[in-house]
């Protein structure tokens, strides 16, 4: 779900021609201001900042001066989802774990937008729970039942409730370490707590008796701890605005490529509903934005094996431009015909398909399957995403 695990503090992504970073010096040598604004602000509240945490519109703190990086994303080689882990925030010791060499205010002097109040000096900024780097451990804290047959929920204690996982509107996934039969298992999850869950982390498992895993969840008791890993994964959603047009619902399918949508298709299998269930927390919590067309398949074996169904189900009667329809194997496999019926009314539209975006989530097998049925009833390859 999402990309491979991967260490280095240095890893980079390959940049668009004209991006580099002799590139950005051209632009900042040529340009009298980027940030935005006709001068600095000396007084800007925490409150203030974090509203501008979009792709289009995204600024962050670093050692107490508020820089606009919005016109530095595509130019960071680190991948645009990287540093918006930052958009909205004080990133000081985010940027100081990576980049402890690299001179700030000299690199973002354009883009400087002012100073944070000094009246908020007491204020003690969000703190990164984790890292892709190394193991964290983490106490287990509380065991959830579900109404799900064998499936749990176990919630991870942050160091404090001021810690997260540093990101904002996305869907990652995070690294679990463990040790089973005196062998090292590794294993990733999407949590199940939304991604900007402050203090705590919350996994969503069905406990089998030949996993492995999950059977070393089985037998945790509140205390025990598990190490983790990351977040890891480059897809996000973000809110698009610009000028000329009202603000609209996007999302980065790749490290290059995003897109629009106003009408959304999620169809997933088992324990890939919890993507689907981060993306439409990510959605919702955006209220001043127009909720796109939602339309939730899941399949599974039968109705006692729906991972988060009472949780998308409650989602869905608070949000009634989500719809949600479930396939259950014992009765019927799915097929492009079954998927017609649930998504067919979504995808069929007299203005065409370029605002409808698919994302899939299951077995290997499953993704590539459902992915032949989407582009058979219209959808466009280029507009759709197995996670």
């Amino acid at each position: 779900m999402g990309d491979r695990i991967t260490k280095g503090k240095n890893k980079k992504v390959p940049l668009p021609a004209g991006y580099s970073q002799m590139d950005w010096m051209r632009l900042c040598s040529k340009s009298e201001n980027l940030s935005g604004l006709s001068a600095p602000s000396k007084h800007l509240t925490m409150a203030e900042v974090a509203k501008h945490n979009h792709r289009d519109d995204a600024w962050m703190i670093l050692q107490g001066r508020v820089y606009n990086i919005t016109p530095y994303l595509k130019f960071h080689p680190g991948s645009i989802e990287e540093l918006m882990r930052g958009a909205g925030r004080d990133a000081t010791a985010m940027f100081n774990e990576y980049h402890p060499w690299v001179n700030h205010s000299a690199m973002l002097e354009k883009c400087l937008v002012g100073f944070l109040s000094s009246s908020v000096n007491s204020f003690s900024p969000p703190q990164i729970a984790l890292s892709r780097d190394e193991f964290r451990q983490l106490p287990l804290v509380e065991i959830f039942p579900t109404e799900c047959s064998g499936v749990r929920r176990y919630r991870f204690a942050f160091p404090s409730e001021l810690h997260t996982l540093g990101v904002s509107h996305a869907i990652r996934h995070v690294a679990v370490l463990a040790t089973h039969n005196n062998k090292p298992l590794l294993r990733e999850y999407t949590p199940s707590s939304p991604v900007t869950q402050p203090g705590y982390l919350d996994i969503t498992i069905k406990v089998y008796n030949d996993g492995k895993m999950s059977q070393v969840f089985a037998h945790l008791n509140v205390g025990m701890s598990l190490s983790f890993s990351g977040p890891f994964g480059g897809v996000s959603h973000y809110i698009s605005k610009s000028d000329s047009a009202a603000p609209t619902h996007s999302i980065t399918l790749s490290s290059a490529h995003s897109v629009a949508f106003s009408r959304l298709v999620m169809v997933c299998a088992g324990s890939g509903i919890t993507p689907m269930y981060q993306m439409l927390l990510s959605i919702f919590s955006e209220s001043d934005v127009p909720e796109p067309q939602m339309v939730l398949v899941c399949s599974n074996r039968n109705a006692d094996s729906v991972m988060l169904g009472k949780e998308v189900e409650e989602l869905s009667v608070a949000h009634p431009n989500l719809r949600i329809g479930h396939v259950y194997s014992e009765v019927t496999r799915l097929s492009a015909e079954i998927l017609q019926e649930h998504i067919g009314d979504l995808i069929s539209s007299q203005d065409g398909v370029d605002d409808v975006v698919a994302l899939i989530c299951g077995p290997p097998k499953f993704n590539i399957a459902v992915e032949g049925m989407l582009v058979k009833l219209g959808v466009s390859s280029d507009r759709l995403m197995s996670l």
